[in-house]
């Protein structure tokens, strides 16, 4: 049983130092950016690889945080992991920012407090970063 307890303790560690050992300027080559859906400005941040090529069509990955959640917080929950793969495999990350930090995803319980047209929102995403980045729809 104590063998158990100490293995639990390391990799209790091991989680935490892989969630906080985001390099101090990695949030800085993630651009912040807004459009204006459904009559609100709606906050997003995007990571492109600086050697992107995007002479054909790339991925576009969703990465959306949880309830009380925001972009930033998903980047460093991942441990800008989802960056490191698109740096290798040549694609781009998108955070979107929730209104209130949750989405809209259905449920009536939280209906009233969320109406926004989240899908419609998410859509509009990839429109709007396809017209500046060569996205494969």
């Amino acid at each position: 049983m104590k063998r158990l307890s100490i293995n639990s303790v390391f990799a209790c560690i091991a989680i935490f130092f892989v969630l906080y050992s985001i390099p101090a300027n990695a949030w800085e080559t993630v651009k912040k950016e807004s459009i204006i859906w459904g009559g609100k400005k709606r906050t997003y941040s995007l990571y492109v690889p600086p050697k992107l090529d995007d002479a054909k069509p790339v991925p576009l990955l969703f990465a959306l945080h949880g309830g009380g959640g925001n972009a930033r917080s998903m980047m460093k929950l991942t441990g800008n992991g989802f960056n490191r793969i698109a740096d290798k495999e040549n694609f781009i990350v998108v955070y979107p920012n929730g209104i209130r930090r949750m989405w809209n995803d259905g449920r009536k319980a939280l209906s009233t407090r969320n109406m926004e047209d989240d899908a419609g929102f998410l859509l509009t995403l990839i429109d709007h970063i396809s017209k500046k980045y060569n996205v494969d729809k």
